[in-house]
């Protein structure tokens, strides 16, 4: 099994949570996944609510401008709900235990069959020919 470099049924080292002044958990030092805190930060203050108040407002405006996020822990933060309360910008309700209402979502699997049938392309020329 080491050979083959195949994990035994070991679990991995814990995460290692460190409190920030500012309030936010941080796993590894910012590396890695993403909290409530990096998506006010790289997300939502910088990008999407400034887009969502441009399209509501606007020349050709659209006031019943709706956000639609799904049910991520970050998303749902009462941090992220105070500042989407701030900013004025509706959020669509998002029930807990949803199906996908996305109509891609259920063709992936069968799109990922058809398109590895003869194997995944290794090499750059494959992918040139392709």
């Amino acid at each position: 099994m080491e050979r083959l470099r195949v994990r035994s049924n070991v679990p991995g080292p814990k995460p290692k949570f460190r409190h920030e002044e500012n309030g936010a958990y941080v796993v590894k030092d910012g590396k890695g996944g993403i909290n409530w805190y990096r998506h006010q930060d790289e997300v939502l203050k910088p990008h999407l609510l400034p887009f969502a108040c441009e399209c509501r407002q606007g020349e050709n405006g659209r006031p019943d401008t709706v956000v639609m996020e799904d049910g991520a822990a970050a998303h749902k933060s009462d941090y992220s709900d105070e500042l989407y309360i701030s900013w004025e910008v509706v959020r669509m309700l998002w029930p807990a235990n949803s199906p996908d209402l996305n109509m891609i979502e259920p063709c992936w699997f069968y799109m990922k069959v058809e398109t590895t049938k003869k194997g995944g392309i290794t090499s750059d020329v494959e992918l040139r020919e392709a």
